[in-house]
């Protein structure tokens, strides 16, 4: 497994740390620098974005985003892979008038607040190119492709529902539900960034801390991103389900997010979507622990 980050770096600062020729300028204000974790600079990025925020109130990077790359061998042996989705649309079913009990949420994090309404949408979403996608609140939308390739291999573990878009339902989309879940382990690591360091300002002093504000005490909400490789328990993995959800969530409840859940397939249901072109999940080999 390769693991690269990408950095949004500062051109105001980056000085601090890159030569000129280092990294791809994205218009004026950042540029886009991408480091191996094994780089010295890596560590030190961490520590000079500590510095400036602590002594001029500023940091070096905006954005930061990790990508595993595996070998064919590596992806092939994991029994069940972590599906990462890659569009997200700019909405959300809170901003469409979508309706949630939040009776159910957990009252610390927000956690598992329970929607009880179609999702609504005042004008279509497309999805583009891609087969699946989710809104800022965390509602996976999926296509009619989709739809048919799980009921023509009898895949299971999902359920379709209808989306309206204004007060028709959608013919060629639809929001994802799943039936089963799996438990997340501990050894899975969550964080604001990499660097496990949280930044923020307390009686007008610029602190940094080394815990996650997101990690909810209850165990409902276990970070602000997911770090790592994703762990599961062994004990958790329903054995009648090619798709799973996590009990777990990771995020945050603020304005129009909620927090995420993290999905999952059987290695047969991967080899399936790949084999029949369906577009818009990135797959990460999942850890299984007692």
């Amino acid at each position: 497994m390769k693991e690269l980050y990408e950095f949004r770096v500062l051109n105001k600062y980056s000085h601090l740390l890159f030569n000129d020729n280092e990294g791809e300028n994205i218009g004026s204000l950042v540029k886009k620098v991408i480091l191996d974790t094994s780089s010295p600079k890596f560590k030190q990025i961490g520590e000079i974005n500590n510095k400036l925020w602590l002594e001029n109130h500023a940091f070096l990077f905006t954005y930061w985003e990790c990508k595993r790359t595996y070998t064919n061998d590596e992806i092939l042996s994991s029994e069940i892979i972590h599906l990462d989705i890659r569009k997200r649309l700019d909405t959300d079913g809170d901003d469409a008038d979508n309706a949630y009990d939040e009776t159910f949420a957990c009252p610390i994090c927000g956690a598992h607040a329970k929607q009880v309404s179609e999702l609504r949408f005042s004008k279509r979403n497309w999805l583009g190119k891609h087969d699946v996608s989710m809104t800022l609140s965390g509602e996976v939308i999926v296509s009619k492709k989709f739809r048919d390739f799980i009921e023509n291999n009898h895949l299971k573990g999902l359920n379709f529902m209808p989306i309206y878009v204004g007060k028709n339902i959608s013919e060629d989309c639809f929001q994802l539900s799943f039936l089963k879940e799996l438990t997340v382990s501990e050894k899975t690591k969550f964080g604001v960034n990499p660097f496990g360091h949280y930044h923020d300002i307390i009686d007008g002093k610029y602190l940094c801390f080394n815990t996650d504000p997101y990690k909810c005490p209850k165990g409902d909400n276990l970070g602000k991103c997911i770090l790592s490789e994703v762990y599961i328990k062994e004990n958790s993995i329903p054995t009648d389900a090619d798709f799973i959800v996590s009990k777990q969530t990771y995020g945050g409840r603020m304005n129009l997010f909620r927090p995420y859940h993290m999905f999952f397939c059987t290695q047969r249901a991967m080899q399936l979507m790949k084999e029949n072109g369906i577009k818009g999940f990135d797959y990460e080999v999942t850890h299984i622990v007692n």
